[in-house]
């Protein structure tokens, strides 16, 4: 444990309004770790972490950008310098003999004299002035867990992982206080079979789901994501292998968005190796289905938005690939 401190001063004149603005911050980085190994390959950790925060230099100084009309910044020489506590926890077990792997960690950070935007909407021209200032109550957890061991009478590889999350932030619109709440869950699963040089198959599944609530209105968002693949890669007349991988992407249509979107991608290659796997040839489908398309939703606060673009679809490349590691390998031997 221990703690690291720093010193930072701020010597503003303001020639419009010949007025000084000094402003002198001590920073403060305390840390602490404590780690516990109550057997072998287990291990149980503790991290604490806290930092200050001072204000910008565009932050403190009271002018107005209006270099955009319809989004200006006002600064706000008042600001206080902020303060943030992270703490984790995590714990990790392997058994060696049983193949079993276990792994966990739960995660909290709260901020003292946060600084946020306010922001003051002017309903006829749409104009929006923001103003950085202090606020307190901004909070976020975390969870998350994994679980894999193997089914040896199939020679089968299991991974579950289920995870979760929260946060609440303070926003200001137009001088009205209020928090915005999101929860997002998540839970995946991940099986494989392979043995060397002959197959390699593996299946995995991804759901989460996220929910965001303001005390503004009663309206709430909430969405669900699902991502399945399936990778299957197959080895025949020793060099020669065929591979071929296929993910389906589902998103729950919302109140903002309602396209219940859904799009495929599957490829498929053969690859010839050649000097023990030092050089590879290959040629390669991409995007069988010609439906390959990027989407990219967020939420943040109050707000959704959803990005929509276009990418590369159907193609096909013929390639050529050199394994430096392997003939470095060979020359040692």
């Amino acid at each position: 444990m221990g703690s690291g401190f720093g010193f930072t001063t701020f010597d503003l004149f303001d020639k419009t309004m010949e007025k000084e603005y000094k402003r002198s911050y001590t920073n403060f980085f305390p840390a602490a770790t404590f780690t516990y190994r109550y057997k072998s390959n287990s291990n149980l950790r503790f991290d604490y972490q806290g930092y200050t925060r001072q204000p910008t230099l565009d932050q403190l100084q009271p002018l107005r950008n209006n270099q955009d009309f319809f989004n200006q910044t006002l600064g706000n020489p008042d600001l206080k310098q902020s303060f943030t506590n992270n703490i984790n926890i995590g714990q990790s077990s392997y058994d060696m003999l049983s193949e079993t792997q276990i792994y966990q960690g739960l995660s909290f950070s709260t901020t003292t004299n946060a600084i946020i935007y306010s922001s003051v909407i002017d309903t006829q021209t749409a104009k929006t002035t923001s103003k950085p200032i202090n606020t307190n109550g901004n909070f976020s957890g975390n969870y998350y867990m994994g679980y894999g061991f193997k089914i040896k009478k199939i020679d089968l590889r299991a991974d579950f992982s289920p995870s979760f999350g929260f946060n609440k932030s303070i926003l200001s619109i137009n001088n009205n206080m209020s928090k915005a709440e999101n929860l997002n869950a998540g839970f995946s699963v991940y099986l494989n079979k392979s043995k060397q040089k002959q197959y390699d198959i593996s299946l995995s599944n991804q759901f989460t789901y996220n929910r965001n609530s303001t005390t503004q209105n009663t309206e709430i968002k909430s969405f669900n994501t699902n991502t399945l693949d399936l990778v299957v890669g197959v080895y025949f007349a020793e060099k020669w292998k065929l591979s071929t991988d296929y993910s389906l992407n589902t998103r729950q249509k919302t109140v903002d968005f309602q396209d219940n979107l859904t799009s495929q991608l599957w490829n498929a290659r053969l690859e010839r190796n050649f000097k023990k796997d030092e050089f590879t040839a290959y040629i390669m489908i991409r995007d069988i289905l010609n439906q390959n398309i990027g989407i990219q939703r967020n939420v943040y606060q109050n707000t959704i938005s959803q990005e929509q673009n276009d990418r590369l679809k159907r193609y096909v490349m013929v390639g050529f690939t050199w394994n430096f590691k392997n003939g470095a390998d060979k020359a040692k031997k």
